[in-house]
């Protein structure tokens, strides 16, 4: 069947129409985002306002319980001291606790009150104190400091006649107290504090060898000799001993050997007859020993 052009179909085009934006339609999506926006700024503000009146009310809270009398500490007990003062530790401890943190809490409170800051601070302030503990009585309100204080172990001096300077040490050659003059009945130390050091409170004596000393010290007393003063030069040490004779030794050596070798000497070799004409026994290498006698004589003796 014969078709006209007419008949022939034809593809449709279909029009996609924008839609129209107007400006009165932007203003107006414009103005509802804005709305919005400001409403949740709004809501945000007052959410940290809320928060922020409460942290305020319990920080404020909190600050007014701890100035409680309550909470107070009413004692503070001293115990286990002697030279050491305890109205002066009493005072200093309340000294340091009269300020609040940060201006809002007591410090002096029981619950609060700062106990290894303290210990820390009374151990710098009084040298004397050997070990500090701070415990706390709540029941009682009481604050428990218990010491234990350093015991004079010898005295380590510097200079000489008029300008000599005298501090107490214990046995572990720590300088915590400062005497005019020497004390009598115990062992002078000298060397082992640099030179430049002006103040030497609150130092140690050749803090890497004088624990060793200390025990080859109490070795060579068990002998029957006294020492009387120890002088520390670098890695040696002289140890004068009544009647007056050095002992030399190596400080980075094995004292507790040299201790041994000593005792050999003295006994096996017959020399503590001698003692009272001996000049020094020199015992810084090894297993030779050298002394020399006042008079002159040179020996050397051999423990091996």
């Amino acid at each position: 069947m014969w078709r006209g052009k007419s008949a022939i179909s034809s593809p449709i085009k279909k029009r996609i129409q924008t839609p129209v934006v107007t400006k009165s339609t932007a203003a107006r999506a414009k103005l509802a985002h804005s709305r919005v926006a400001t409403r949740r700024r709004k809501i945000r503000i007052l959410i940290a306002s809320v928060v922020l009146v409460v942290v305020v009310s319990c920080v404020g809270g909190l600050s007014w319980l701890s100035f409680l009398n309550f909470f107070a500490v009413n004692t503070i007990v001293v115990t286990g001291n002697g030279e050491v003062k305890t109205l002066a530790l009493q005072s200093f401890l309340l000294e340091h606790t009269q300020k609040p943190v940060m201006g809002l809490f007591s410090q002096q409170n029981i619950l609060l009150f700062p106990k290894v800051q303290l210990e820390n601070l009374a151990l710098f302030e009084f040298p004397k104190i050997d070990t500090l503990d701070i415990s706390k009585d709540f029941p009682k309100h009481a604050v428990i400091v218990t010491v234990t204080e350093r015991v004079p172990y010898g005295q380590w001096c510097r200079g000489a006649d008029e300008k000599k300077e005298c501090y107490v040490i214990d046995n572990k050659g720590f300088v915590f107290e400062k005497k005019i003059d020497t004390i009598v009945g115990l062992i002078q130390f000298e060397g082992g504090i640099a030179e430049s050091r002006r103040n030497v409170l609150r130092t140690s004596v050749a803090p890497v060898y004088f624990e060793n000393v200390v025990t080859f010290l109490n070795s060579i007393i068990d002998m029957g000799l006294t020492p009387v003063h120890v002088t520390f030069q670098n890695k040696d040490a002289t140890v004068r001993l009544e009647p007056g004779w050095d002992l030399k030794v190596a400080l980075d050596g094995d004292l507790g050997a040299t201790a041994v070798n000593l005792k050999a000497v003295l006994d096996t070799h017959n020399v503590r007859a001698d003692l009272g004409q001996m000049q020094y026994i020199d015992m810084r290498f090894g297993d030779r020993v050298y002394k020399k006698m006042k008079e002159g004589i040179d020996s050397t003796d051999s423990t091996e």
